[in-house]
């Protein structure tokens, strides 16, 4: 599995962060029941570096308990649970407090040698080796080179493991092309990775379930996606949600999945063009939903309001038909240009593309500009939990910090 975020508070719901925790739980229990030997976590396991204590100590203790039963736990680590300055993680600590538990960690390594860096990143359980990459908390051009130097080292050791009989297992966390959308932002290809027998790889939400052709054979790989729909865009993925599980025992890998019951997720627009229509808006569009009896949905509201519309107006209503339906509702509002306003006779209306504009601004990066425009939108309307949600859009992609970082300097 990969991407749990325990301890993620989005939107400010508590149910969202007891809802990962469950998730993680059952998916522990699932893991258990399929009797696997060895579980996989592809990075990200906390939604911070620095959980709060309470999140640290339920995780603590579902883990120790999970380990107790014999099976061990490999864990990578992504940019969330990596601390930005050069001090020992949380999982290399677990990994040094909790038996069976295992997160490797260049930290305080020293220098090395190609294969001492292979050596120590590497964990055999059950005649198999586990090939942890490290995780680097630098720029997409940094680690694309530290993957153009360390990557051949992997597969060295892979064909050499493999000539002796023994599996390998490359985890990663990166964005790798194809799968990610964004070339620009992928630290390298499927085509690059080690011939091991299998990769497991995180950073990615969606799920994707693949292999590579090469001339010996087929090289599975897959990101298992987020245990739990964190935002309004996961919300909208239907693909299953639980771990992998991956069978070693053939020639070929063979991947199958482990699904684990989550709350179910909705995601209706709506359309607002006066205040007085608010209330009746919303109750239209969530009475849509058919729901059984004794489940609670969480309902994410994709509003399009007209400007003069109070987005506090928005929330109280949507608070007050979350009470009156027995759901979780999350607005999300976005305002429209009101197409009806007139202009001075004689004047054309001129299209202004915000975002665009921004884009030259902060090097053509489209994701950037659009963060930006949603945090001077949120800090405008005075929006706490908006403007929160923003910044930690930026500060978790690599290259909206590099233009902040250079648009400050300048």
């Amino acid at each position: 599995m990969s991407d749990v975020h325990l301890g993620a508070k989005k939107y400010g719901e508590r149910i969202i962060y007891e809802d990962i925790f469950v998730a993680f739980e059952e998916s522990l229990e699932a893991v258990r029941r399929d009797h696997a030997e060895v579980l996989v976590i592809s990075g990200d396991l906390f939604d911070a570096p620095h959980p709060d204590n309470t999140t640290l100590v339920r995780a603590l203790k579902l883990i120790k308990n999970f380990v107790s039963h014999g099976i061990k736990v490999v864990a990578a680590h992504g940019e969330h649970d990596t601390p930005g300055r050069r001090e020992h993680s949380l999982l290399s600590l677990m990994s040094e407090a909790i038996e069976g538990f295992y997160a490797p960690s260049l930290l305080g390594a020293g220098n090395l040698t190609g294969s001492q860096l292979v050596d120590l990143t590497t964990v055999k359980l059950n005649g198999v080796a586990f090939m942890v990459y490290p995780f680097f908390k630098v720029s997409i051009d940094e680690k694309r080179e530290l993957y153009r130097r360390l990557g051949p080292l992997y597969d060295s050791r892979a064909r050499e493991l493999r000539r002796d009989g023994i599996k390998s297992v490359f985890i990663a966390h990166m964005p790798v092309d194809p799968v990610f959308p964004f070339v620009d932002e992928t630290v390298t290809s499927v085509r690059s990775f080690p011939r091991v027998s299998y990769v497991a790889l995180g950073h990615i939400h969606k799920r994707e379930i693949n292999y590579e052709k090469f001339a010996d054979g087929n090289l599975w790989y897959a990101y298992p996606g987020s245990l739990y729909p964190l935002d309004i865009k996961e919300a909208r993925e239907t693909h299953k949600r639980g771990p992998l599980l991956v069978d070693l025992s053939s020639d070929e890998a063979t991947v199958s999945e482990v699904p684990v019951t989550v709350r179910e997720h909705y995601v209706i627009p709506v359309t607002i063009k006066e205040p007085g229509s608010v209330y009746y808006d919303l109750k239209g569009a969530v009475s849509k939903i058919m729901k059984s009896p004794n489940s609670q949905p969480l309902v994410h509201l994709d509003i399009t309001a007209l400007p003069g519309i109070p987005t506090r107006l928005i929330e109280a209503e949507a608070n007050r038909i979350a009470k009156e339906f027995n759901l979780i509702v999350i607005p999300h509002v976005t305002r429209a240009v009101d197409e009806s306003a007139s202009l001075p006779r004689g004047e054309a209306r001129t299209s202004i593309d915000i975002v665009k504009m921004l884009q030259e601004i902060v090097g053509n990066d489209e994701f950037t500009a659009k963060v930006v425009l949603e945090l001077a939108a949120a800090a405008a309307e005075g929006e706490e939990d908006a403007v929160d949600s923003a910044l930690e859009k930026l500060t978790s992609w690599p290259k909206s910090l590099e233009i902040l970082r250079r648009l400050s300097a300048s």
